[in-house]
């Protein structure tokens, strides 16, 4: 029996639209989970997220979150 699976093929990612992000919070928070959340403007909602994703903080409070995909290319860090 043979299957006919499509192939998905993933939109390509301009690199201008990946940013690494490497914060550092006080050592207390270390190995607790911080939900990243990055949005455009000054306030959040719906139509201006470009991120949200979970990580846990490192050993000495450090948050790294590499090659992270926005939905729009940024112009302003």
């Amino acid at each position: 029996m043979t299957t006919n699976n499509p192939v998905i093929n993933e939109p390509a990612v301009s690199a201008d639209r990946k940013v690494n992000i490497n914060k550092t919070v006080d050592s207390t928070f270390a190995g607790k989970t911080a939900t990243v959340w990055i949005y455009k403007y000054a306030q959040a909602s719906d139509y201006t997220n470009e991120y949200v994703a979970t990580t846990t903080i490192g050993d000495n409070g450090e948050i790294v979150l590499n090659d992270v995909v926005l939905r729009e290319v940024p112009t302003v860090e």
